[in-house]
């Protein structure tokens, strides 16, 4: 691949599907990589419109440049990302060493585990912790699901070894393959479409592309950048959201909010602490579907594991949970000590919400 294409490829992946001008791209080159010659970046366009590597399309009075969703551009992007990687590792060793720790990890696991991303790898170096995306493969079947559960309990393990090996912090998400498809179709935030656009998939990249063109083939649009500030969200948001998943406050009158994911409001009311409210999580959690990956990610990040540990422990004893069990055993194998949670009121709180 040569230095143009890497360029105008990188630039275009950060934004997937949105089409930007010719010029938007150029400015989105040089603040990457310092320098950017427009009529290089315009040829470059061209050619590869030619072969449908990129789509051009009318934008106002200019023409707009986006990927396209071809094999071709899956595996030009695939050549990128393990440039990428290798830029990515030059100078530094810290990160060399745990990125080969995680590949011969999972060697063992080739076929269940389809593709490993790290995130805004330089940033959160600097503050001493790294952000990866797992996308494990989809199970089908009884076989494939237990091998999917083991892959992801060795996840687990394999995060909280060298998270002590290394004194790194180490936050991570784990999803499934349709569970991928389906974050990118939502209309709202959450973690994974604010990851993609600083991600580097170094593990298996073409796999990790490939899922991100059958989510544009089903609908997928452009990544979205926005996240949810769990320690400053609004209180009318909050209280909306609290009611919009079957937790209705006596006493409030609502207004309408912006729809934020359950997992969001889980760990914004343990950052809070409102007694109230934290007895309630048993309560959301039962009435509503959850996604314990990103539950486990979002309390990882904003180092709420022990709030969380102590709630599901509360919650599994009144209500059998599959889901909420695994990661119960999970955060045990790494050491996660529950915080202090009464048990009886959360539970009381479950029967007169109707949801023990």
């Amino acid at each position: 691949m040569d230095a143009t294409t890497f360029k105008v490829m990188e630039a275009l992946a950060g934004a997937w599907a949105a089409p930007m001008s010719i010029r938007e791209l150029a400015g989105r080159v040089k603040r990457l990589h310092g320098t950017a010659h427009y009529a290089n970046i315009y040829r470059k366009v061209q050619a590869l419109a030619e072969d449908g590597t990129v789509r051009l399309q009318t934008v106002g009075r200019s023409s707009g440049v986006s990927l396209g969703m071809g094999s071709r551009t899956v595996r030009l992007l695939a050549e990128m990302e393990t440039e990428r990687k290798s830029r990515l590792m030059e100078g530094r060793p810290r990160l060399g060493i745990l990125i080969d720790e995680i590949e011969s990890g999972f060697r063992s696991r080739i076929n269940a585990v389809s593709s490993v991303s790290i995130v805004d790898a330089e940033r959160n170096l600097s503050l001493n912790r790294a952000e990866l995306l797992f996308l494990l493969a989809e199970a089908d079947g009884g076989a494939a699901v237990a091998v999917a559960d083991e892959t992801e309990a060795g996840i687990h393990a394999l995060m909280a070894k060298l998270q002590k090996m290394r004194n790194l912090r180490l936050d991570y998400l784990i999803v499934k393959r349709s569970q991928f498809i389906r974050l990118l179709r939502e209309s709202y935030a959450n973690p994974l479409k604010s990851m993609l656009p600083r991600q580097v998939a170094f593990f298996r990249p073409q796999d990790f592309w490939t899922a991100v063109k059958e989510a544009g083939e089903q609908g997928a649009g452009a990544w979205n950048a926005e996240t949810v500030e769990p320690a400053r969200m609004p209180e009318m948001d909050m209280a909306y959201n609290l009611d919009r998943f079957g937790y209705t406050e006596l006493g409030r009158k609502l207004q309408r909010g912006a729809d934020i994911r359950l997992e969001y409001v889980i760990v914004s009311i343990l950052i809070k602490g409102d007694t109230r409210r934290l007895e309630a999580i048993p309560t959301l959690l039962a009435k509503n579907p959850v996604d314990y990956g990103m539950l486990f990610y979002l309390c990882k990040k904003y180092k709420r594991l022990e709030g969380l540990m102590g709630t599901l422990k509360a919650f599994t004893k009144a209500r059998k949970d599959a889901g909420a069990e695994r990661l119960v055993t999970a955060m045990q194998s790494a050491g996660v000590r529950p915080s202090r949670f009464d048990a009886a009121a959360a539970v009381g709180k479950m029967r007169l919400y109707g949801a023990d």
